[in-house]
């Protein structure tokens, strides 16, 4: 809530008991809408940190001798640096979507790759 900005609705100076719990509830459907609107954007950097940190619980398992699949140090390190070097052709490539089909879309098209990544 510290993030939303004050507006004259959410903050009435004097009212009578009726209209004030009207506003109050026209407030908390204003500061609702406003939080499910950012969800998206905070799951997906959820997701995102996810995948980022997945690596580093990975590659110790991988590395075991013990393990079902054996990896050397190069595969170790592709492993955990090809999130990183992909970042920036999928920057470069989101600019340019958002540009032709708009942001939200494409905010919501970029979840079904997690989504189906950690099914």
């Amino acid at each position: 809530a510290a993030l939303l900005p004050p507006t004259t609705s959410c903050r009435p100076a004097v009212l009578q008991t009726g209209r004030q719990e009207a506003t109050l509830t026209t407030c908390k459907q204003n500061t609702s809408r406003q939080v499910l609107s950012l969800l998206p954007v905070y799951l997906l950097q959820l997701c995102y940190g996810m995948n980022s940190g997945f690596p580093a619980i990975l590659t110790p398992q991988l590395a075991e001798p013990c393990s079902e699949f054996g990896i050397s140090t190069d595969q170790e390190s592709w492993i955990v640096s090809l999130d990183n070097l992909l970042a920036p052709l999928i920057c470069i490539t989101c600019g340019f979507l958002q540009q032709k089909f708009g942001p939200l879309r494409i905010l919501m098209f970029s979840c079904i790759p997690y989504t189906v990544g950690w099914v």
